[in-house]
């Protein structure tokens, strides 16, 4: 204790006669890093650590030799130094980021077994408390001064703090828009200080909801009073609530024309089917395009021979989306199938295609025909599932 007393007695003098310090040595601190070491040759020294650069490279202040008990090394730090990844560090104090950007004082104290650094703010009183010395969520209600009872800070008009009275009994906090305000609620409902709420007194009609039987509700009666009455007709509703539509109560007259989406419909009512008869006869080979009337996917395509495949090459079928895109799927080779040289008649193939398979609007399919050597007939069911 009488150390760091005798401490603070060197620190205050030297603080109060900052400018008449005798600058014995100084040292710029460049962006390459280094060793700076501080002989400790004399009871007291002074340094004048400067520069402003991004260390690529850590800087090590040290003392060397054998120090005083008592000994006092105090650094005017006039430097910018962005850390980065790298550390500015003072006879074992490494400076945090914020204290390496600011001008400070840095006092160091031999107490005989080990070096006491101190960090203080520098040349200007802005120095002492800004942002970059005020860390994240670390200043606690300790730190504010004395609030009455039941308050509370908002910002008010001109956007300053000031304290509003929030212990009115049974009142609540609701803003207005701009404000917030502290008010006891009136009208229909009140609430304790527990946080109950009440509904007043002949503020609910029908003698406050007397009973109702089970899937009953409350309609309107000739008379303009509230009557329980059973649902009936086209819907139940159940005692929690639930709506379900009676059977056979929706017919055509019920449901609007055009109203009804073919997504909506059952999985097979949504199938088309197109056959073509493809030919690899002469004069008849060619890109038979085919207009489709509505937004659909082809799944799947079944082949069967119905004139024999001539001999030597096979018959190749190529089938392609509107813009030229060759599908994918089974059995296709860069959207081309090829049926083998002298398939007899009746012989089937289905391919299930995969991508470049679904078809806007009036888009039209593609499927050419085509083989050197001529001869042979196909017939191809095309299978839709439409999508509108």
């Amino acid at each position: 204790m009488k150390k760091f007393l005798l401490f603070l007695a060197l620190l205050i003098p030297l603080a109060l006669c900052g400018q008449q310090y005798k600058i014995v040595k100084s040292k710029e601190l460049t962006a390459g890093g280094g060793t700076l070491n501080i002989p400790m040759a004399n009871y007291v020294d002074y340094w004048y650590l400067y520069g402003t650069y991004t260390l690529a490279s850590s800087w090590t202040v040290t003392p060397t030799g054998t120090a005083y008990a008592g000994a006092i090394v105090e650094f005017i730090y006039n430097g910018v130094l962005t850390l980065g990844v790298n550390n500015l560090t003072i006879f074992g104090y490494s400076l945090t980021d914020e204290q390496a950007l600011v001008k400070s004082l840095i006092f160091c104290y031999y107490n005989g077994a080990a070096w006491q650094v101190r960090v203080l703010p520098g040349f200007n009183e802005s120095d002492f408390i800004d942002s970059n010395r005020i860390i994240v969520k670390n200043i606690g209600n300790r730190y504010l001064t004395d609030m009455d009872r039941g308050h509370i800070k908002v910002g008010n008009a001109s956007n300053r703090p000031v304290d509003l009275d929030a212990s009115t009994s049974g009142a609540i906090l609701i803003g207005d828009g701009n404000d917030l305000n502290s008010v006891v609620p009136a009208g229909d409902v009140t609430i304790s200080t527990a946080g109950v709420t009440t509904i007043g007194a002949t503020k609910v009609t029908a003698a406050m909801m007397a009973n109702l039987t089970a899937t009953y509700m409350y309609v309107g009666s000739a008379t303009n009073r509230p009557v329980g009455v059973s649902i009936t007709g086209d819907i139940a509703v159940s005692n929690v609530g639930l709506t379900t539509i009676q059977r056979a109560a929706v017919d055509s007259i019920a449901i609007e024309d055009g109203t009804v989406r073919v997504t909506e419909l059952n999985s097979g009512l949504r199938l088309e089917m197109q056959t073509i008869n493809l030919s690899f006869e002469t004069g008849e080979q060619g890109n038979y395009k085919i207009s489709l009337p509505y937004k659909c996917s082809l799944y799947k395509v079944n082949l069967i021979v119905v004139k024999a495949i001539a001999a030597t090459d096979s018959a190749h079928i190529t089938f392609m989306d509107g813009s030229d895109q060759l599908m994918t799927g089974s059995g296709l080779v860069a959207g081309i199938y090829k049926i083998p040289p002298s398939t007899v008649v009746g012989t089937e193939y289905t391919i299930t295609p995969s991508a470049y398979n679904e078809f806007a609007s009036t888009e039209k399919l593609q499927i050419v025909s085509y083989k050197s050597t001529v001869g042979g007939k196909v017939l191809i069911t095309l299978s839709f599932v439409r999508q509108e």
